[in-house]
């Protein structure tokens, strides 16, 4: 019996030999199957001069005041939308040095890219609308220091 000849096609993100790689540092590498192509593409995670956790602190007291005067304007009654609000940051990994101290914090990988932060204002309230007002104020501070920051919600 021969062999059989077929190949099976290439990986998109790996070339020829199978050893496509992407390499992390301030620019990485994305390798294409069947020709080496190189597309750099540039990550904006800021240089801090002060530590996270004090960046965290001043966003979660700003989430916190934020829910309070909102979860007030609605008279302190837990009413409807029911839902779940979280802040997005894109372009931090969680294996550097900066994700670990994001980590520390409860910031988790996201589906969407970058990580997340679920419900900023430690609130326990179900109304979506307090919370995501509450991420807004938080993901505002992040954005100062130079993060790419942004408030999401979604309706349970």
């Amino acid at each position: 019996m021969k062999p059989s000849t077929h190949r099976p096609t290439a990986h998109p993100l790996r070339n020829r030999t199978g050893q496509g790689k992407i390499v992390l540092d301030n620019l990485f590498h994305i390798f294409y199957s069947d020709h080496i192509e190189k597309k750099e593409i540039q990550m904006t995670a800021p240089v801090l001069s002060v530590p996270f956790k004090t960046i965290h602190l001043e966003a979660v007291e700003a989430a916190k005041a934020t829910f309070d005067v909102a979860f007030a304007r609605m008279g302190g009654k837990d009413n409807y939308p029911c839902g779940f609000a979280w802040v997005n940051v894109k372009d931090i990994k969680l294996s550097t040095k900066l994700g670990k101290e994001f980590a520390a914090l409860e910031f988790r990988k996201s589906y969407d890219g970058g990580i997340d932060l679920w419900n900023p204002s430690g609130s326990y309230v179900q109304n979506m609308d307090v919370k995501y007002e509450a991420a807004c104020a938080y993901a505002q501070v992040l954005r100062k220091y130079g993060f790419n920051a942004t408030a999401r919600e979604r309706m349970d």
